[in-house]
């Protein structure tokens, strides 16, 4: 595992940055070193040894903290490369063409082993079986972050009938919104909701697992993803627009600070209002000198 794919599933597996984990570590070693010492303290009047055995006790505890750390660190990356893969799966099936997912359904789902002919309709195909009858196997290929929405379902629904089943299979590379899962079921209509998971499954079975190339693009994906959320959020905390409210909110601190009496922390408080504030005006008046056009002539 690489230095950059590591440092992701370090800052996944404990929703922090390496800068809060360190300072976390260090606070709890100097917390359990000052708990033994002074336990210690009790036992013996030599402030030397009971220094150094608090030392050692805090050092094994501390390494028995990140050995249980570490095996918790390993089962989450090996859960959360399983998620990427699948993942990795159902964009690999969202973007196949419908016949593609089709032969997919065909060649590995049980429950369609016995059909006795197939004839493609929109969304999906109507399958025919033994005793007379007839299927409509739907294939959404959404995105997996979005919702099947009870329209969509309603849509298929009505197409189902007009084709003539009395039944109809949905397999989506998305989830179902709780709607959508209420309204095929009425009038004694059989509708099969196949989940993501399912379908999942039935590319198993044909060995359509990404390789571990697939999983480093979703990782180097999500590593971007979170990095333009942060410059983001960045950029929003500094735009122009924000320099009013930055001095608003210094004054509002110095003026707590003549009626509170913390004047020293409520200052420095202030003092990083009016920081921001000038870094949200300076960006404002270097914008429109970058899209200036350079004069012609």
């Amino acid at each position: 595992m690489d230095k950059k794919k590591r440092a992701y599933f370090r800052r996944e597996f404990a929703r922090r940055t390496a800068a809060a984990r360190w300072a976390d570590r260090i606070f709890f070693a100097l917390l359990v070193w000052v708990v033994f010492y002074g336990w210690f303290l009790t036992q013996m009047a030599n402030t030397l040894a009971a220094a150094i055995l608090a030392s050692l006790s805090a050092l094994t505890c501390v390494t028995a903290a990140a050995l249980f750390r570490s095996i918790r660190f390993d089962k989450f990356v090996s859960k959360h490369t399983e998620q990427l893969k699948k993942q990795a799966v159902l964009e690999h099936l969202m973007i196949l063409p419908p016949n593609s997912v089709m032969d997919v359904l065909l060649s590995s789902d049980p429950a369609l082993k016995g059909i006795h002919g197939v004839a493609v309709c929109k969304n999906g195909f109507v399958a025919r079986f033994p005793n007379g009858r007839k299927c409509m196997c739907a294939l959404l290929q959404k995105y997996p972050s979005e919702k099947v929405t009870a329209s969509e379902l309603l849509e298929l629904r009505r197409q189902s009938e007009a084709e003539g089943c009395t039944e109809l299979w949905v397999y989506s590379t998305a989830e179902y919104a709780n709607e959508a899962k209420t309204i095929v079921k009425s009038d004694g209509f059989f509708a099969r909701l196949n989940s993501r998971d399912e379908l999942i499954t039935l590319a198993e079975k044909l060995e359509l697992i990404p390789d571990e190339d697939a999983v480093n693009r979703a990782v180097e994906a999500r590593i971007r993803e979170k990095q333009s959320a942060r410059e983001s959020v960045k950029k929003g905390a500094f735009i122009p627009s924000s320099a009013k409210r930055y001095v608003l909110c210094a004054a509002g601190i110095m003026a707590a600070s003549l009626v509170t009496g913390y004047r020293i922390y409520y200052t420095l408080m202030a003092g990083l209002c009016l920081a921001f504030a000038a870094i949200s005006w300076r960006n404002g008046r270097i914008k429109p000198e970058k899209d200036t056009p350079a004069d012609i002539g």
